[in-house]
């Protein structure tokens, strides 16, 4: 049940000015193509039908040039799809998280890497995805550092596509400091100057979480913010917001149905045009015209935006214009910026797309994040913390892509950095072992479009302020529940 991972001695390495990172373990999600390597996908069909890869990933490259050493890939639900472990792990078997009990749903899409992190030493940090929540999910299930950037602000050439206009690449590490140095380096926003928040926006749903331990440590977290820092907070609805502010040109006068459709007809159409067609096709001309097998959750979406784009023509267009007017609304409100507000965009044409390799948008260059303008923060909690969620549950198979709004899909229609911080455990009790367990409580921290750089630097700050983890253990030993340092 158990290989071994053969992974260098860190001794023969030696941080240095051009390579800061050197020595540093790191795997990769395999969906990032690696020269000599093959690339699933998490697809067994995938894998077979194409050779192995004549280059690396931009952004895999560029680790590599500043000292890291891959050591592997990681597992992902199929194409970076969010499929759920029981439901739809059909190609592949879904990884474990290591925290709890050990049966708790290690979220996706980048399940693998989360889930590397969290129960290996030996490893430093893992890169994975996140389009609408891959990178972040993972992070809190799994107790470690995570976050997905800007938009724009790395290359995602060389990368299996969910949709251009929301693909983003981040880092799982167990150390604050480690995540704030690797993404300054990475996203090459090491010039940015750290200083103090000068907003704070809280939403206000998370000020009603259900789980009453989840609550207090978000309170506790939010009272030592408050302690370390001299600026202004506010309690926000940003639903109530939209309606109160909103330009008179938009589609619609409230958040729920002007961004109901906009991640699900992006990514359904998207990834079929970029990535299903042709892989279908050759599928079928090296296999005597038998289609591939496709995951029950990626079928079905990949079904449901073929369905929407006939059905309606300017579905495409439309969810590109909401998610745009939202990005520009989001922006003036919240976070000032002269960052540049239209998304990328892989075509003036919606069907078909062009392949991936013609793409330009500012996506595959990694150049289109813009600079930091804004030292604002927006802080939320998702209204699943501290709950149990078992991965052996089985839930009503899905016929569309992930609908709605809510605040974890703030970050990626506003084209901003969110990062997840582990805050510490809370109890339950198990069905599994039929004892008290604990499973990770964390908390979502954004900032304004192109302020990487800033962000990582605030965390570093808020580790020595004593307003979160310094380090989480990997899943042999319980997560800490208090800062380094007390708050006063």
């Amino acid at each position: 049940m158990t290989r071994s991972i053969a992974v260098p001695s860190r001794l023969y390495y030696t941080p240095s000015a051009s390579q800061p990172l050197a020595g540093l373990r790191f795997a990769v999600k395999d969906i990032f193509h690696v020269k000599g390597l093959k690339t699933s996908g998490g697809s067994r069909a995938y894998y077979e039908t194409y050779d192995a890869q004549h280059t690396t990933a931009i952004s895999i490259q560029r680790l590599l040039d500043l000292g890291a050493v891959l050591v592997g890939k990681t597992g992902l639900a199929q194409f970076a799809n969010g499929d759920q472990p029981t439901a739809d792990w059909v190609d592949l078997h879904c990884p474990f998280n290591p925290r709890g009990d050990g049966y708790q749903d290690p979220s996706g899409s980048s399940t693998g890497s989360g889930v590397a992190v969290a129960a290996y030493a030996w490893l430093d940090m893992a890169i994975g995805t996140d389009t609408g929540g891959s990178m972040r999910g993972p992070a809190a299930s799994n107790g470690v550092f995570g976050n997905r950037p800007s938009t724009g602000a790395v290359s995602m050439a060389g990368v299996l596509p969910l949709s251009p206009h929301l693909d983003t690449a981040g880092v799982f590490t167990r150390s604050a400091a480690l995540w704030s140095d690797v993404t300054r380096h990475w996203y090459n926003a090491t010039a940015d100057a750290y200083s103090p928040p000068t907003h704070i926006y809280i939403s206000r749903a998370s000020t009603a979480l259900p789980a009453p331990a989840a609550a207090a440590l978000f309170a506790s977290f939010l009272t030592r913010l408050s302690h370390a820092f001299n600026s202004t907070t506010t309690e926000t609805d940003v639903r109530a917001k939209w309606t109160a502010t909103h330009n008179a040109t938009a589609a619609a006068d409230d958040l729920d149905s002007l961004l109901n459709l906009p991640y699900g007809v992006l990514t359904a159409v998207d990834q079929y045009n970029l990535l299903g067609a042709s892989f279908l096709a050759d599928h079928a001309a090296t296999h005597a015209g038998a289609l591939p097998y496709i995951n029950p959750n990626p079928r079905a979406r990949w079904a449901w935006g073929i369905a929407a784009l006939a059905n309606d023509g300017g579905v495409y267009d439309a969810a590109v214009g909401n998610m745009t007017a939202f990005r520009e609304w989001w922006g003036e409100m919240h976070f000032p910026s002269s960052s540049p507000s239209a998304s990328p965009s892989p075509s003036s044409s919606p069907s078909p797309l062009p392949p991936l390799s013609s793409s330009t948008s500012d996506q595959t260059t990694g150049a289109g994040a813009g600079a930091c303008k804004s030292r604002n923060l927006y802080v939320y909690m998702r209204a699943s913390a501290g709950t149990p969620a078992y991965r052996d549950e089985y839930v009503a198979p899905r016929d569309t892509p992930p609908l709605g709004f809510d605040d974890w899909t703030i970050a990626g229609y506003a084209g901003a950095p969110e990062v997840v911080l582990p805050l510490g455990e809370v109890a339950y009790e198990s069905r599994v072992t039929g004892r008290t367990e604990w499973v990770p409580v964390a908390v979502d921290v954004m900032a304004g479009r192109g302020c990487d750089g800033w962000l990582a630097g605030l965390v570093g700050e808020l580790v020595r302020e004593g307003v979160v983890l310094n380090t989480t253990k990997t899943a042999t030993s319980p997560i800490a529940t208090t800062p380094s340092k007390p708050h006063p």
